[in-house]
Order: structure tokens, then C-alpha cells, then sequence
């Protein structure tokens, strides 16, 4: 069976980095509306708000008030401020 392709996510603070692993889609929000970023996307870089939700097999869902995100070959990096992070 032919493994899907996954995106390698960092989420990151100034502190730490509170979630590193494989997911097969991002999705978030930015100025122009919800977007997804799946495996193979071209290279991408947004102020995002909201939320972060990171599919299967990461299965986290974020609520945020903004970020930043990269997405470059299959590399994700989504750096908030601990600020950002509405618990």
C-alpha cells in the first residue's frame, strides 16, 4: 500500500515549541478566509488568527488570536506568542 505523503509541522512559542511531529493538513485563518495547507503545497507564508487545526494523525486543535505560518517543501512552521494562545 502506497504511504500518503505528510507535512511536517513545527508550532512554536518564544518559549518552546509546544507541538513537533507529522500531520497530513493544516487548516487556519487568515485575512482572505479559512485555507488548507496539504502535502505538496507551494511555498506559502500568512499571518493567520483564530484557530489551527492539525489533521490526522496530530488530531490538536488550537484556538488563537494570530500567528504567523510557513510552509516551504512539506515543512510547516507556525510561530505564536504565548499571548496567542487562549486557554
Amino acid at each position: 500500500m502506497k504511504q500518503l505523503a505528510q507535512l511536517q509541522v513545527k508550532v512554536i512559542t518564544p518559549q518552546q515549541t509546544i507541538f513537533e511531529g507529522q500531520t497530513s493538513a493544516v487548516t487556519s485563518v487568515n485575512s482572505a478566509g479559512r485555507f488548507d495547507i496539504l502535502p505538496r503545497h507551494s511555498q506559502f507564508i500568512t499571518i493567520i488568527q483564530q484557530y489551527l487545526i492539525l489533521a490526522p494523525p496530530a488530531n490538536q486543535t488550537l484556538k488563537i488570536d494570530s500567528g504567523v505560518i510557513y510552509c516551504h517543501q512539506n515543512q510547516v512552521e507556525i510561530y505564536i506568542t504565548p499571548a496567542s494562545i487562549n486557554h
